[in-house]
């Protein structure tokens, strides 16, 4: 039934079979498709999409994938998955496009939004340590061109997470 794009029968067969599955890998096949299904509540398109971004990326078409990720974004009906999204992207143009500006826009806006949300739960370890070594990346480059105010705007920024290189920020901040 996901072909036909009727996520909800295609969730209650599998559901059943899963039941009745005396395969542990079958199982676990059966779960995986269960939450590829589940992955934008039911939206299978953009599961599909989301799919093929994804072989357009590890091809490292960077640019191509950039561009299918971000019409993907556009069918996306929950904020969970516009947030991986906007992760996928912003991770893209940070560290392929050269877009860094952009990128760690992209990436502010969905820290705001699971803060916002009250689901911080939502705010995995991936999503800020990201934002932080964009952050202090950024901070890096403005310090190397004699940038010391944006320098420390944006290196202070990521001192502000608890993240693997947060003693790195407050010696750049010191030597600020």
């Amino acid at each position: 039934k996901a072909k036909l794009y009727d996520s909800a029968l295609a969730i209650t067969y599998l559901t059943r079979a899963k039941q009745m599955t005396h395969s542990a890998s079958n199982a676990e096949q059966l779960q995986n498709y269960l939450n590829w299904i589940k992955w934008d509540d039911g939206n299978l398109k953009a599961s599909e999409l989301r799919d093929a971004a994804q072989r357009i990326e590890q091809a490292r078409d960077y640019k191509k994938a950039h561009s299918k990720y971000l019409e993907l974004l556009e069918i996306l009906t929950t904020q969970k998955a516009k947030n991986e999204i906007d992760w996928k992207i912003a991770s893209i143009a940070f560290n392929h496009l050269n877009e860094k500006l952009e990128a760690i826009e992209r990436m502010f806006r969905v820290i705001q939004s699971i803060q916002k949300s009250g689901n911080a739960h939502e705010l995995n370890d991936v999503y800020l340590q990201d934002y932080a070594a964009m952050c202090y990346s950024i901070g890096v480059d403005y310090y190397n061109q004699h940038n010391y105010r944006f320098a420390y705007i944006y290196i202070n920024q990521a001192a502000q997470f608890e993240w693997e290189h947060r003693g790195d920020c407050y010696l750049q901040l010191a030597i600020l």
